[in-house]
């Protein structure tokens, strides 16, 4: 899917202000995640289960936004990778990685993944950032699983 219509309307300056604020991204003790209004919900009570942050478009107030970017800068701004259905998101990474922007994660799973398949990579992300001690292992990457 190409960027919606509504993102493509943003200006390169419009999207440096949008992912400079703030100008550094929230330090986490853990990996935490925003779920997409399109993702499964399903998967939110087992990430809570294994004490990880894990919030949701509709409970940020971001139910109905029009805009990826928008989104995406709301999930950077708190600290959490974004959960996404939508492979749009790719071409966000792309443009944002050109600007040199930077962003929490974005992570990709295709229609036909459960949530089970949602849950077994935020416990293995988990793992490894605990691992290595980068609790921010997501930043800048397009996950696609």
């Amino acid at each position: 899917m190409p960027i919606n219509p509504v993102d493509r309307q943003l200006s390169d300056e419009a999207l440096i202000k949008l992912f400079s604020d703030p100008e550094q991204i929230p330090e986490r003790s853990a990996p935490a995640f925003m779920l997409d209004e399109n993702a499964d919900q399903r998967c939110i009570s087992p990430i809570r289960a294994m004490n990880l942050y894990i919030t949701t478009v509709v409970e940020q107030g971001l139910i109905g936004e029009t805009s990826d970017f928008r989104v995406l800068a709301h999930a950077r701004k708190i600290g959490c990778a974004l959960i996404v259905r939508d492979e749009g998101f790719r071409h966000l990474h792309e443009q944002l990685l050109d600007l040199g922007l930077s962003y929490a994660g974005i992570i990709f799973f295709s229609f036909n993944r459960s949530p089970d398949d949602v849950v077994a990579f935020v416990r293995s992300i988990n793992e490894r950032a605990i691992e290595k001690n980068i609790p921010s292992m997501l930043r800048y990457l397009y996950w696609k699983v």
